[in-house]
């Protein structure tokens, strides 16, 4: 651990005493150390059991979601974007060539499977440390949010019902109409 980096467990004492004192707080952790966004969430919905046990008050819908789904049914299906630091993140959008967004646009399975060369599925998966495979499985699943989009949502927030091609993903993240025509050329 650097100086300036606070150890985990430093780390969720200090968000635990915040998120106490202002529930809000849990949407600044999450942005300014998104690696620990899961343990955050975790830990607010366990502070927020615990304030509901002490208050002798029902537990709220969402809270008894969270429990139901502590206990795995099925098959785990975990993002191959789970273990992605900012750093990983960085390096797979530069080794790709594409920016941000586009890669935002896969995690959130916003892309149609079908439109994306399998030379770039190929590089993107061994850029994730995944098989094609299971990249190519994650994908194919419905929409979903980011966690941190779904908490900077002041309402409730939805996944888009519609994929869209890899082409306008691209051409929506501003990437130029050369670059665009070099990543949709299937290299094979």
């Amino acid at each position: 651990m650097s100086k300036d980096q606070p150890t985990p467990e430093t780390l969720l004492t200090s968000f635990a005493v915040d998120f106490r004192k202002d529930p809000v707080s849990l949407g600044r952790y999450c942005q300014r150390y998104p690696q620990n966004t899961h343990d955050f969430v975790a830990l607010a919905h366990e502070l927020l059991l615990l304030q509901s046990v002490e208050q002798d008050t029902p537990i709220d819908a969402a809270t008894d979601r969270w429990i139901a789904n502590l206990t795995p049914t099925g098959p785990s299906r975990t993002s191959p974007f789970a273990g992605l630091d900012r750093s990983a993140y960085a390096a797979l959008r530069e080794s790709l060539g594409v920016p941000g967004p586009v890669i935002n646009a896969f995690r959130d399975r916003l892309i149609t499977l079908g439109s994306v060369p399998l030379s770039f599925l190929e590089k993107f998966a061994a850029g994730l440390n995944v098989g094609i495979q299971e990249l190519a499985d994650y994908l194919s699943a419905p929409p979903s949010l980011s966690r941190g989009v779904q908490y900077k949502s002041d309402g409730k927030p939805g996944a888009a019902s519609d994929k869209l091609s890899f082409k306008a993903v691209l051409e929506e993240a501003n990437v130029s109409p050369e670059h665009v025509a070099e990543l949709l050329l299937d290299e094979d």
